[in-house]
């Protein structure tokens, strides 16, 4: 199974863009995840590297089985990337306390932390 991580980078600390994702792979080791930050535009570069950044993403959401967008707080990417993945059906689940129509409306699960998370992708059984 292949799951995109999605979540803030741009204007985010170290551990605000990575804490989570790194906690996710590290307790689902069985789990093939498709994480931005490793793409390697976290260093300021995101703007100036646009014609890179938004095509790799938009690859690995097609990619991806399941689509987790940490919302942790507004992100004009992640929203984007939520679409996209919502737009090509993908399974999606949102971490959120925010209570929004739209990321409602797209999310097959919505959890308030991201230690719910685990527990869900440990249940899911992809078929192709």
């Amino acid at each position: 199974m292949k799951v995109y991580l999605a979540g803030p980078i741009t204007d985010c600390s170290s551990e605000e863009a990575t804490g989570w994702r790194n906690y996710l792979k590290s307790r689902l080791p069985e789990i093939t995840f498709l994480d931005p930050v490793d793409f390697g535009f976290t260093t300021g570069q995101q703007y100036e590297r646009y014609l890179d950044l938004v095509p790799a993403d938009l690859d690995a959401i097609r990619q991806c089985d399941v689509f987790v967008a940490n919302m942790y707080r507004p992100s004009i990417g992640t929203a984007m990337e939520l679409w996209e993945a919502h737009c090509k059906r993908k399974h999606i689940v949102v971490v959120t306390k925010m209570r929004h129509p739209w990321l409602r409306y797209v999310a097959h699960e919505v959890y308030q932390d991201i230690y719910e998370v685990v527990g869900h992708l440990t249940t899911l059984t992809i078929v192709h």
